[in-house]
Parts: structure tokens; C-alpha cells; sequence
């Protein structure tokens, strides 16, 4: 069984006991049963909102300075029966309408595809299959106090992945398994109007919230806080059709743009938006050109015209089953493997 099994099943027992979530979440987190994440997710799924101030105050007593954005993120995703490993949706109160909406933009697609649900954690977690990159559009933290992060490079990236993402090599004459597609969440009722008036960062805030509760499980706490801190717009991308993968060796590149000026935009999508060559659909090499392209742009990490004394290795991330390989670092450095994982 997996670890995230074991916990489920823990804290069912917990609750069925009737143990007071406050010291069950306290004696979980010390005999590290999880990530503190995790641990909060579950306690918080199973039991509902009422544990959502013993259990998040316990945690922090715990926990200490430092973990307040991941706990919190955890008992939202626990509250909105966010997305599991697996990527199967969990049932939700919301009614069966349509509600939302995931916007595909597929290299050498003519128009882009429309796939609806009344879950946001379906349409994160069970994507159309048959495409072989998935790159979903997230955006940075702030959504929550009703601003909108990083806004000129958030919108510019929008407009350039509608505009030419649709019109390049617009003739449909790549493959479907060989396509890279983007996946930006809208609101299913806007359907018609501009990318940017169909969207919103409140949309996939859903998910960004659910891959840092993941990241943070499997100790990838600085990218995990990254996600839940910084502006953004972050790209992540799967092998996978869905956001958080299957298992820990299902390789992700992470891309964080929040020091990345708006004018880069058309070059960051076009470092996307190639058709992938058939002897590397299916695998991690199909990523690699990617993420060298996205290195190319900024070698020495020079954004909006600002030396922000930043790395390429602070804005490039793969991940892998056993590490994290920044982009300015050679991954073929010791305690690294040759494809970054």
C-alpha cells in the first residue's frame, strides 16, 4: 500500500475512535506518519469543517514558525476534496452544472478543445487523454486577497498561448500523441470571450494549492512554498493528464515565471509549442528540450531588464523520483542522474 493509503485508513481509525482531532493530528505529525501537508489534507477531508481550527492550530503548535502557508493550503484542499495521487476526483456538494471549464491549446491544433465539468478537481485530475505533454497554466499566490499576481506577465502569457499557440502551424497536421497542449481552467459559462475574460487566477488556484500539499508530502518544501508565496504565473507540465502525478518517479517540469518580464512571454510559449518527435513521445526526454529552451532564453537569468542576481536553476525545476535538478546545474554532476531525475 502507499504511504497516502496508510494515512487515509490511520485517520479513518482515528476519527472512528473518536480520538479528538487536535491530538490526532499532533501524534501523527510526531510520529511522522506523513508530511505535515498530508497529515493536515486528511484530517481535514475526513473531518469536514468543523477540525479545520483544532486541527490547523494544533499543527502550527507543533509545527512552529515557518509552516503556515502549507498548513493552511492543506486544509483548504482538505475542504474542497481536492485532487488525490491517483487523480481521481472526490465527490463535491457543488450541483451538476456545468460550472467549469479546461481550455486545451494543442501545437498544430486549428481550434483549441473544451473540456467541461462541475469539478475542479476533475478537470485537474482526469484530463482528455492522448496528448504528449500537458502543460498546465497556474497562477501565483495573492489570488486569495483578490489581487491579481504578477499581472502583465500573467495576462501577456495568456494572450500569447490564444493567440499563437492556435495560428502556428495551424493546419492539424501534428498527431495528437505528439502535440504539446496547454490547459488553462475557465469558467464554462464565459465560453466565447477572450482567454483572459474566460479565466481567472482564482480558477487555478485550486490546483496550485493541491500540487504544493503534494510537493510538500514528498519534501519538496522550498518548491512547495514557491508555489504557495511567490507571484507566478507558474507552467507545470506531465507526461501525465493530470496535475499531480501517479507516483513519485512520474517526472513534472515546473516553470516559475514570477521573475520573468512580460516580454519574454512569446519566447517561453514558443519554447512550449513544438511538436514532439515520435522516438521521444512517452518519455522524459520529450521534457529535456523544453527545459533547455526555457534555460536558452536566460543563461544568466537576466529578467525584465533587471539583473535580479538570479540563477536559471531559481525559475527551472525537474522533478524526479529522487531529486529536484535546478537548470543551472549540470545533471550530470555527482548525485545526479543524466535525465534530471
Amino acid at each position: 500500500m502507499s504511504r497516502r493509503d496508510n494515512l487515509k485508513l490511520v485517520v479513518g481509525e482515528l476519527f472512528a475512535f473518536g480520538i479528538p482531532p487536535a491530538e490526532a493530528t499532533e501524534a501523527l505529525i510526531r510520529a511522522d506518519c506523513a508530511g505535515p501537508g498530508a497529515i493536515v489534507r486528511e484530517m481535514v477531508e475526513q473531518g469536514g469543517y468543523s477540525v479545520v481550527a483544532p486541527v490547523t492550530d494544533r499543527a502550527l503548535l507543533v509545527l512552529g514558525p515557518g509552516f503556515e502557508e502549507i498548513v493552511e493550503a492543506a486544509a483548504s484542499t482538505g475542504l474542497e476534496s481536492e485532487l488525490d495521487p491517483g487523480g481521481v476526483a472526490r465527490t463535491t456538494s457543488r450541483p451538476s452544472a456545468l460550472y467549469y471549464a479546461m481550455v486545451y491549446f494543442p501545437s498544430g491544433g486549428k481550434v483549441a478543445q473544451l473540456q467541461q465539468s462541475s469539478s475542479l478537481s476533475q478537470l485537474f485530475g482526469v484530463a482528455e487523454q492522448g496528448y504528449g505533454i500537458y502543460t498546465y497554466v497556474i497562477s501565483g499566490a495573492g489570488v486569495d486577497d483578490g489581487d491579481v499576481p504578477n499581472s502583465e506577465t500573467y495576462r501577456e502569457l495568456l494572450r500569447v498561448i490564444e493567440t499563437y499557440v492556435i495560428s502556428a502551424d495551424g493546419d492539424g497536421a501534428v498527431p495528437r500523441q505528439q502535440a504539446h497542449s496547454f490547459l488553462v481552467p475557465v469558467d464554462a459559462a464565459r465560453a466565447g470571450e477572450s482567454l483572459l475574460d474566460q479565466t481567472g487566477p482564482e480558477l487555478s488556484a485550486h490546483g496550485r494549492k493541491a500540487y504544493a500539499v503534494y510537493l510538500e508530502s514528498q519534501g519538496q518544501r522550498e518548491l512547495a512554498r514557491r508555489l504557495l508565496t511567490r507571484p507566478g504565473p507558474f507552467l507545470v507540465s506531465s507526461l501525465e493528464p493530470r496535475l499531480i502525478p501517479s507516483e513519485r518517479s512520474a517526472p513534472r517540469l515546473v516553470v516559475d515565471l514570477s521573475d520573468v518580464g512580460a516580454e519574454y512571454m512569446f519566447s517561453v510559449v514558443d519554447a512550449y509549442d513544438r511538436a514532439i518527435p515520435e522516438s521521444q513521445v512517452g518519455s522524459l526526454e520529450s521534457l529535456q528540450p523544453i527545459r533547455s529552451r526555457l534555460i536558452d532564453l536566460m543563461p544568466d537569468a537576466v529578467a525584465s531588464g533587471v539583473n535580479r542576481g538570479r540563477t536559471a536553476g531559481d525559475w527551472v525545476y525537474m522533478l524526479g523520483p529522487r531529486q529536484i535538478a535546478r537548470a543551472a546545474y549540470d545533471v550530470n554532476q555527482p548525485g545526479e542522474t543524466a535525465n534530471g531525475g
